[in-house]
């Protein structure tokens, strides 16, 4: 199989324990910033920013992703922050079909990060535009983003599997199969198969 990216920041780095724990580092102070960012939009006060950077640099699982390369606490709260932040600096320009294009980039990447946690961040964002713009509003908003990314990512997914030679749809065959088996057991009916 063919490598994709194979450690550039050891090759351009060498191999260290400082080498090691700068991707998350710089993932942590990226959310910072976004954190602090969101923060003064949603309240026009750079205290409050720097309030909720402090508490979120405070955080011991915040510090404890900083140290490590972990999905959940680095890469994926860089982009979800990002993604957020951006969408809040862009929520006057949403009918324009370029800035939408450019949240999906965000929602792709996120995707790319981890995409079982991006129908929540869709979700929260929805109901966010449905409180300030109207639910029709926030579906075209939402949705068209929503489609795009989507897109973008199952093109690009798909792709990348062909590419690499491997299997494109054993991480949803999986997802269903666990999903409906809970689900079935939990509610006391037997899956016929």
């Amino acid at each position: 199989r063919k490598r994709f990216l194979q450690t550039p920041r050891a090759v351009l780095f060498g191999l260290s324990p400082v080498v090691a724990r700068l991707p998350g580092l710089l993932c942590a102070l990226g959310t910072l910033a976004f954190t602090y960012l969101i923060s003064r939009r949603l309240s026009n006060d750079w205290k409050a920013g720097i309030i909720a950077g402090l508490l979120l640099a405070l955080s011991p699982a915040f510090i404890q992703g900083s140290l490590l390369l972990d999905i959940d606490n680095t890469l994926l709260m860089l982009v979800l922050t990002g993604a957020f932040s951006e969408f809040l600096r862009l929520e006057d320009r949403l009918q324009s079909l370029a800035v939408r294009a450019y949240l999906a980039l965000w929602v792709c990447a996120a995707l790319w990060v981890k995409w079982t946690t991006i129908p929540i961040f869709l979700g929260s964002y929805f109901a966010y535009r449905w409180l300030r713009a109207g639910v029709r509003r926030a579906l075209g908003e939402v949705g068209s983003v929503s489609v795009l990314a989507f897109l973008l990512f199952g093109v690009g997914y798909w792709g990348y599997c062909a590419y690499q030679g491997l299997p494109a749809l054993t991480p949803f065959q999986y997802l269903l199969s666990v999903g409906t088996s809970k689900f079935y057991a939990g509610s006391g009916l037997m899956m016929l198969g």
